[in-house]
């Protein structure tokens, strides 16, 4: 069961924001060892279920190890920032974002996704068509 959007829950240093139009709607994702394809619906103001925001406040430091930060900023929020042709999401206390970049692959619309230190790398593809997920799963 999906958890509970709430888009007035407020937290510390960061502001409720909009995702980009072009990265919003169901998208459609396969992997080689799968038969089937998972979304990941983006919205106005979530990401999979998860409420979207940005940093806000440039000097607040964020220490995954903090108990006090890990539940101050406890639930289902993500942040994200937009920079260098791709959208950056990741949870509060996360050291590491996911990028994902608007591309083409054989003539369809995809998000290609990258996680790690290298955002030039793919490590996964996102179709809006599932079908043109679940034929190019063993690509990447």
């Amino acid at each position: 069961m999906a958890p509970k959007i709430d888009l007035r829950k407020k937290y510390k240093g960061f502001k409720l924001t909009t995702v980009p139009s072009q990265y919003r709607g169901i998208w459609y994702r396969a992997d080689p060892y799968s038969k089937k394809a998972t979304k990941l619906v983006i919205t106005t103001h979530t990401f999979n279920d998860y409420v979207t925001y940005r940093k806000t406040d440039p000097n607040l430091k964020l220490d995954h190890n903090s108990e006090k930060q890990n539940k101050e900023y406890a639930g289902n929020a993500v942040m994200i920032s937009t920079d260098n042709g791709g959208l950056k999401e990741r949870n509060f206390l996360d050291t590491v974002d996911m990028v994902y970049k608007l591309g083409q692959f054989k003539g369809n619309d995809c998000l290609f996704m990258s996680y790690g230190t290298n955002p030039n790398a793919v490590n996964g593809v996102a179709f809006k068509d599932k079908n043109v997920a679940l034929k190019y799963r063993k690509y990447f």
